[in-house]
């Protein structure tokens, strides 16, 4: 088995979570009113379970060993080329700029960190995947 480079789980964002949980809230107590008590915990306990189901489903792990594997993507590290890091302000109006439909975002588009990589096999349909990441110099270091 190949050793771990790296390893970190991408979680989505909190406001994702406050928005479902508000949500649940809010239409299980106008169910309960408007039509029973009974009703509006049954409405509030489906809404809870939905927004607990798509949080968890938008968690993934990334991990670098022999390959780069990010959720269900995976890639060879020998055609990753000229990765970079995207930080801060200037990362977001950089990821903003040289984004276009062909580019791979993989999570959420609003991230505070991104690892930007080429891929040098003209045969993939992205030629470059941006990578939300929490620990952005760790990450790189482990590709190269």
């Amino acid at each position: 088995m190949d050793a771990i480079r790296y390893r970190e789980l991408v979680f989505p964002s909190a406001s994702l979570l406050g928005f479902g949980l508000v949500g649940t809230f809010v239409l299980g107590v106008a169910s309960g009113y408007a039509i029973s008590t009974f009703v509006g915990v049954i409405v509030s306990i489906c809404l809870l379970l939905i927004t607990i189901f798509g949080y968890t489903s938008r968690i993934f792990r990334i991990q670098v060993t022999d390959a780069l594997k990010v959720g269900a993507y995976s890639l060879p590290l020998a055609i990753i080329s000229n990765p970079k890091v995207l930080t801060g302000e200037a990362g977001r109006i950089e990821f903003r700029a040289t984004l276009k439909s062909t580019d791979l975002v993989i999570g959420a588009g609003n991230a505070a960190n991104y690892l930007r990589i080429e891929i040098a096999d003209p045969a993939d349909p992205f030629q470059v995947w941006f990578i939300p990441t929490r620990k952005p110099d760790q990450f790189l270091a482990a590709i190269n």
